[in-house]
C-alpha cells in the first residue's frame, strides 16, 4: 500500500502540473501581412497563456529598417526587397518561453517611370482660326492636370489651358505665348 504522503505528491504534481508548465504561445499567424520598401509597416505580435506581462525580442537579424520592441510590435520603413523569415520569441512573468519563427515578404515600391512633357515648343497657330493642342505628357502618375503659370499670357493671345491639358481658342495676335 503506497503511504499518504506519495499520494499526495501524485496528486498536487499530477494537477498542478499543467499549470505551473504552461508557458505563453505566440498566437500571430506566419506568414506576416506584406511589406513594401519605402512604405511604413507595423505589426503587433499577440500571446496568450502563461504568465503576462510578456517581454518580446527578435532572435534573428530583422529586414533592413524594421525594428522590434520588447511590448511586441514589429515596426519601420523597410528598405530592402526580399523574404525574411524573423525569430520571435515571447517570455512570460515566470520566464517561461515560447519561440516562432515568421515569413515576411518585403516588396519593391513602385516608381513611376520619369515625367516627360514635350515637345518644347507648342505648333504654331493662325490668327483668327481655332486652335487646339494637347501637350504630350508621359510617364508620372496619371490623370494629369494642367494649370497655368501665374505669368502665363495665354489669354493675351486669346487661349486658354485646360485642366485636361489642352491648350485651346482662336489666336488674337501673332507673337509667342507662354503658360
Amino acid at each position: 500500500m503506497k503511504s499518504l504522503a506519495s499520494l499526495l505528491l501524485v496528486a498536487v504534481v499530477g494537477q498542478a502540473a499543467p499549470f505551473w508548465s504552461s508557458g505563453p504561445k505566440i498566437t500571430t499567424t506566419s506568414p506576416l501581412p506584406a511589406a513594401t520598401t519605402a512604405t511604413s509597416y507595423s505589426v503587433t505580435f499577440a500571446a496568450q497563456s502563461g504568465k503576462p506581462p510578456y517581454r518580446w525580442a527578435a532572435n534573428t537579424s530583422l529586414p533592413p529598417g524594421l525594428t522590434f520592441s520588447p511590448s511586441g510590435v514589429l515596426s519601420g520603413t523597410p528598405t530592402v526587397a526580399a523574404t525574411y523569415a524573423i525569430g520571435i520569441v515571447v517570455v512570460d512573468s515566470k520566464n517561461k518561453s515560447f519561440a516562432a519563427s515568421f515569413a515576411l515578404a518585403v516588396s519593391a515600391a513602385t516608381t513611376p517611370p520619369p515625367l516627360v512633357i514635350g515637345p518644347a515648343a507648342a505648333p504654331p497657330g493662325t490668327v483668327g482660326k481655332p486652335y487646339q493642342w494637347q501637350i504630350p505628357i508621359q510617364g508620372g502618375t496619371p490623370p494629369y492636370t494642367c494649370t497655368p503659370a501665374p505669368d502665363s499670357n495665354l489669354a493675351e493671345f486669346g487661349l486658354v489651358l485646360q485642366p485636361w491639358c489642352v491648350v485651346q481658342g482662336t489666336p488674337t495676335k501673332t507673337g509667342s505665348a507662354h503658360f
